[in-house]
């Protein structure tokens, strides 16, 4: 009995050494500090997307490189990894960006553009940005110790390049690594939802993570498309729509498009089509207009 009773404590033993619980204790510690109260703090700020919705992003043709399905993986790993380098374009540093208007940001793309749909699945992690509660004390003993700032926008604005290596590194563990967040919400203008009560519901989007882009999940549009006629016409009757809001019309005209943009129609083969019927039906139901609640929680 002694000698089963030892071995059964040694099996035991090995159990605990090497059982999975063990190393899900390990990324609660970084650099010997506790960052445990960090994890559950900033835990609380993410949120899961609980209906899927649409983001747009304008770029020039010459971002794109030759494989255009992989371009928008590709391109959103670059906030991890040039996170912490100098950055003075984009205001939370590399990578893919998306705004709930499809037509607000085209500017972006220039003369010879691309515009990318990205459609955001259910059960992402989105971290919001614009809500920056005061970390309690331990969070902030924490904070002082990578030399950190307190506000959560701060530790990704222009890429985190002014921040400490130490803070870096931070950052990376608790967002990257740990709570592993797909995207970054913050607000972003809109011009054209004449429906919106509260500004405050306009976002715009970063994608830090790009395990969810699957087939079907990314649609690019350039002026020689052809393809999904109806959106393009959505589209090009926002894009006028943009630049005189209160215009009565009934087709697509590209003299209407060089009078009031200086360019011609997105879509040159939309000449003569009819306007979108669906404008304010879509207006209202988009998910950051009108006053809607988000789709994540």
């Amino acid at each position: 009995m002694a000698k089963l009773s030892t071995i059964a404590m040694f099996i035991c033993f090995l159990i605990f050494q090497f059982s999975p619980a063990q190393d899900l204790l390990a990324p609660e510690t970084l650099n010997g500090v506790n960052i445990a109260p960090a994890i559950e703090f900033y835990g609380q700020r993410v949120s899961r997307v609980a209906s899927p919705f649409k983001v747009y992003n304008w770029m020039p043709m010459e971002s794109f490189g030759d494989k255009e399905s992989d371009w928008a993986k590709n391109y959103t790993l670059k906030f991890w990894q040039l996170y912490g380098t100098k950055n003075d374009r984009d205001f939370y540093g590399a990578g893919l960006y998306g705004a709930a208007d499809p037509v607000i940001t085209y500017h972006y793309g220039g003369a010879d553009w691309r515009l990318t749909e990205i459609s955001v699945p259910s059960n992402l992690k989105v971290l919001e940005m614009d809500y920056q509660p005061v970390p309690p004390p331990n969070v902030q003993s924490i904070l002082n110790t990578f030399g950190c700032p307190l506000k959560l926008n701060e530790f990704f604005k222009y890429s985190g390049q002014v921040l400490p290596a130490s803070c870096h590194q931070f950052v990376r563990k608790i967002f990257q690594d740990i709570l592993q967040v797909d995207v970054i919400a913050y607000y972003y203008k809109t011009e054209h939802f004449d429906c919106v009560k509260n500004q405050a519901s306009t976002r715009a989007f970063l994608m830090l993570r790009n395990q969810w882009m699957e087939p079907g999940t990314i649609r690019h549009f350039t002026a020689k498309s052809q393809h999904s006629r109806a959106d393009r016409i959505l589209f090009q009757t926002l894009f006028l729509r943009l630049f005189s809001p209160g215009a009565e019309r009934t087709v697509i005209t590209n003299s209407e498009s060089l009078q009031l943009t200086q360019r011609p129609l997105l879509w040159a083969d939309l000449e003569g089509a009819p306007v979108a019927s669906n404008v304010k039906e879509w207006l209202q139901q988009n998910r950051f207009a009108c006053n809607n609640p988000k789709p994540y929680q």
